[in-house]
């Protein structure tokens, strides 16, 4: 269970990123029809959506050291350590919860047609990529240019 709420979480994630990272690009600007009021409404969702994230993985990264500080010494409070993960995992429900928000949104903004092509290309986007990083890391599966006499 907790891995397919995970893949969700990612799949939202990644569509948000995409939405965010395609802003700059004219490309996705003109293949969605998206009017300049419409990709002001898609920044402001995306940067309202990121600062809420990075918030609150500070404020995870904070209390996980805490734990980690607390588990260090010699005698452990189990209850103290349990009232710190509690807030952690309020803080991790924060952020996925901004992602999410986030994704449904912009959904809501572009409507579903729109939304799917901007799937599809994110899709595309991050098997390009993908492809690109295996080439960096395997030099030698990618062709190699045939050397003239």
């Amino acid at each position: 269970m907790r891995r397919w709420t995970m893949s969700i979480v990612l799949i939202c994630a990644g569509a948000l990123v995409s939405f965010g990272q395609g802003l700059d690009n004219p490309q996705v600007i003109e293949k969605l029809k998206l009017t300049p009021t419409e990709v002001t409404k898609l920044e402001e969702i995306r940067t309202r959506s990121e600062r809420t994230a990075r918030e609150a993985k500070l404020e995870i990264d904070i209390l996980q050291a805490r734990i980690k500080r607390m588990l260090y010494n010699a005698t452990v409070d189990l209850k103290e350590v349990e009232s710190v993960m509690r807030q952690a995992m309020e803080w991790e429900l924060k952020q996925r919860m901004a992602h999410i928000s986030g994704q449904v949104e912009a959904r809501r903004l572009l409507g579903d047609d729109r939304w799917a092509k901007l799937n599809a290309m994110s899709t595309e986007r991050a098997r390009r990529q993908e492809r690109m990083k295996e080439k960096a890391q395997n030099p030698a599966d990618s062709p190699q240019p045939s050397k003239r006499n």
